[in-house]
């Protein structure tokens, strides 16, 4: 199971400044012409994830290079595409080890990028760095932000508060079950956000994966899929009064009968949007916490899916001046939602894939 936020002009244009959606045309490419990122063309590139910051997007993914798999960022200014170090530029710690699933956040024209990568043993480690101006470096040396840097820990998100990095991940435990942990940066190194080690699972003998993490005034939310035993749920967690806490208690899922997936958050003026695929052909839900409860956006059960027949998976979402955005890949194609005029309604205002 795996959830990433899917690197399309959505995430791009809820961070910039731009005129009103009905005075679009279309989906443009961002460079204004059809153009891939990739360093090498004939390699495959995967994973990506993206952050716009004071109207500079930078996009991070993995590529394949022969044997190995890199890491890379790229930044959109003076109209290009280019690394964002000015030359190509990885980001592994190692260049003969594998370092997959990056994601990125940005604050103050600095990107910071988490990742896995193997040890000299095979076990995945996390990694953070953050890019100096003049290259890239490691927030608070090259150290692995693993609980246990002998157990495989997967799959990091990232969220920059006034210059703090929080990350969270899912690492086995000594009985090898997923649990879900956050450290952030206190300027010195890295700690638990409790202080503490301590899982977010809801139950630690239960399998936990994929978080996400947002952060607003201080204050990290994260989601994440957790089994109850029979069917995996969707729980939301924030740091409170000195301890993590469930935003209104249980799972988000429509039906706890069946299964949920690939969860992402965005949290706006105090308010959390999270959004999911869930049951079978997966169908995309989005809720937010409101008067004390967890409602869906449109006030009642709503699927997002174009067809209810068909399965929309890997949601990601983002917040602009109160209007939430959702894109999805479903039937082998990419949209586009927001939430506008008391409806979701595709962002160019037909079904149209971003393919």
């Amino acid at each position: 199971m795996r959830m990433k936020k899917i690197i399309c002009a959505i995430l791009l244009i809820t961070g910039w400044n731009l005129p009103a959606l009905s005075a679009w045309g279309g989906w443009e490419h961002v460079s204004g012409v059809e153009e891939n990122l990739n360093v090498r063309q004939d390699e495959v590139a995967l994973f990506s994830d993206i952050a716009v910051d004071n109207n500079t997007p930078f996009v991070t993914w993995h590529e394949t290079r022969g044997g190995t798999v890199l890491v890379y960022v790229k930044e959109y200014s003076g109209g290009n595409w280019h690394h964002v170090s000015g030359v190509e530029e990885h980001l592994n710690v190692i260049t003969d080890l594998y370092a997959s699933y990056p994601a990125i956040a940005a604050y103050n024209g600095t990107p910071y990028v988490t990742w896995q990568e193997h040890s000299a043993s095979s076990i995945n480690q996390i990694y953070v760095k953050y890019h100096t101006g003049v290259n890239w470096s490691h927030v608070s040396g090259a150290v692995s932000l693993n609980v246990n840097t002998n157990m495989h820990a997967n799959h990091p998100d990232i969220a920059v508060y006034t210059g703090t990095p929080y990350v969270t991940w899912q690492e086995y435990n000594a009985s090898s079950v997923n649990q879900i942990y956050v450290k952030y940066h206190t300027g010195g190194n890295w700690q638990h956000v409790s202080g503490g080690v301590q899982s977010l699972n809801v139950n630690t003998g239960q399998h936990a994966y994929d978080p996400a993490i947002a952060v607003y005034n201080g204050t990290p939310y994260v989601t994440w899929v957790e089994s109850n035993g029979t069917h995996y749920q969707i729980y939301v967690k924030r740091y409170t009064g000195g301890n993590w806490q469930h935003v209104s208690g249980g799972s988000l899922n429509v039906n706890t009968g069946q299964h949920a997936y690939y969860s992402a958050i965005a949290v706006y003026n105090g308010t959390p949007y999270v959004t999911w695929n869930e049951g079978f052909p997966n169908q995309l839900y989005v809720k937010r916490y409101t008067g004390g409860n967890w409602n869906h956006v449109s006030g009642s059960v709503e699927s997002l899916n174009i067809n209810s027949g068909s399965s929309a998976d890997r949601p990601a979402i983002a917040v602009y001046n109160g209007t939430p955005y959702v894109t999805w890949y479903e039937s082998h194609n990419i949209y586009a939602k927001h939430y506008t005029g008391g409806n979701w309604s595709h962002v160019s205002g037909s079904a149209e894939g971003i393919n």
